[in-house]
């Protein structure tokens, strides 16, 4: 017996990989720290599931994803918790979002973060690689705009079962910070996001920051955007658009439900004023919508709670005040569209927050706002008067 216990000890001590897991599974707790390497994500299973250990591993999916691989058909699984340590944290998907094709590395997989959650997660000392004209007219100033976020561009993507806690702030010097949101910066094709929650905050400099994505654009009928039962605790500020759930939601094409969703956070929009021409600053609790085009657009915006406070900062001159807007649930930011060709469902929505303007608290506020219903904006005075989502029911589906 003593030379058979001795063997299996030396056997121990020579071998100990073979009874040791180095992986989060056998951890208690079971987070994992990220060192500020990565390592190549593990083949797919038979089932096409590629499950994730490490946070290095974590980085190492932005980094085949940020190189072209853009894991369409795969599925993401997390294994244990990540904190991100902190550590500057270059998102998963890169590219410009006015150049979708070659140019944008994307993730077009599922993401399913199997009720774990990331943490430490920020932009500090991240520095974009794009630069362009965002601007136009006489407006040529050159800005290095990023869409920012766990993910930075997602494009035909599932993102479900994950928390994050987050830390970002995009100077908006030179208007840095386009499309940041808490979990995706920016979406475009078919986006389906369900049991998300985001913590944190996030001051996302310049357009289109929303505590879970930032700006949802292109989809159509085969290809629509979903995002349910998910929740933003995250304060969010931005210079132009920000909102709860999605900064800004525009195109065409445009397919976006956003159903049974809550926002705890306080969001916030200070004004823009750029060689002395205002850009309409809006600011919602859970979106900020709008198209130009006459084509046949869908939103469905049901059944959710805004509990944040919401506030409009004007840095205008009192002639321009007007072109800040609000709502409680969803405002527009849309010029001269005709309403009677979109498709819009408003229905069920509850707001428990207050919103302010410049330090006093506004108390003729819209649930939801449709084409330009600004303060003291004459033209629109009838909208204005309304009160209520149950206003907007000549508009709903039915």
């Amino acid at each position: 017996m003593k030379k058979l216990l001795s063997f299996i000890l030396g056997v121990c001590l020579i071998i100990p990989c073979a009874f040791m897991f180095t992986g989060c599974k056998d951890k208690e707790p079971q987070m994992e720290t990220w060192d500020g390497t990565t390592i190549e994500v593990s083949a797919a299973d038979a089932n096409g599931v590629i499950t994730i250990e490490t946070a290095e591993e974590l980085a190492g999916l932005a980094e085949e994803v940020n190189e072209g691989n853009n894991f369409a058909g795969k599925t993401i699984r997390l294994a244990c918790d990540m904190d991100m340590a902190n550590r500057t944290w270059t998102p998963i998907g890169l590219g410009n979002r006015n150049i979708l094709g070659d140019e944008t590395n994307a993730f077009s997989g599922t993401f399913d973060g199997n009720g774990k959650k990331i943490v430490g997660l920020t932009n500090g000392r991240y520095t974009p690689a794009d630069s362009h004209k965002a601007l136009e007219g006489d407006l040529t100033t050159t800005v290095y705009t990023y869409q920012y976020g766990l993910f930075g561009i997602v494009i035909d993507a599932t993102i479900k079962n994950i928390a994050v806690t987050i830390s970002f702030d995009c100077d908006d010097t030179n208007l840095q910070g386009d499309s940041v949101g808490g979990i995706v910066g920016f979406s475009s094709g078919s986006l389906t996001m369900e049991n998300c929650v985001v913590n944190g905050t996030i001051d996302g400099g310049f357009d289109a920051i929303g505590g879970l994505v930032g700006r949802v654009y292109y989809s159509t009928d085969e290809k629509k955007v979903s995002i349910t039962n998910c929740v933003n605790n995250a304060s969010v500020e931005a210079d132009f658009k920000a909102a709860g759930i999605v900064g800004y939601a525009s195109a065409d094409n445009l397919h976006l439900t956003i159903e049974n969703c809550v926002n705890n956070g306080e969001i916030k929009v200070d004004g823009v004023n750029l060689k002395n021409i205002a850009y309409q600053s809006a600011v919602s609790g859970i979106i900020n919508y709008g198209w130009k085009t006459n084509k046949n657009n869908t939103l469905i915006v049901k059944n959710n709670v805004n509990k944040g406070r919401i506030e409009s900062c004007s840095i205008l001159s009192p002639s321009l005040q007007n072109w800040h807007s609000f709502a409680y649930i969803a405002n527009s930011v849309s010029e001269g569209f005709d309403s009677l060709n979109h498709d819009y469902d408003f229905r069920g929505n509850t707001n428990e927050g207050k919103v302010y303007y410049n330090g006093a608290e506004e108390t003729n506020v819209l649930a939801v706002t449709h084409n330009q219903s600004y303060p003291e904006y004459d033209s629109q005075k009838e909208y204005n008067n309304l009160t209520n989502e149950d206003a907007f029911r000549n508009l709903a589906l039915t």
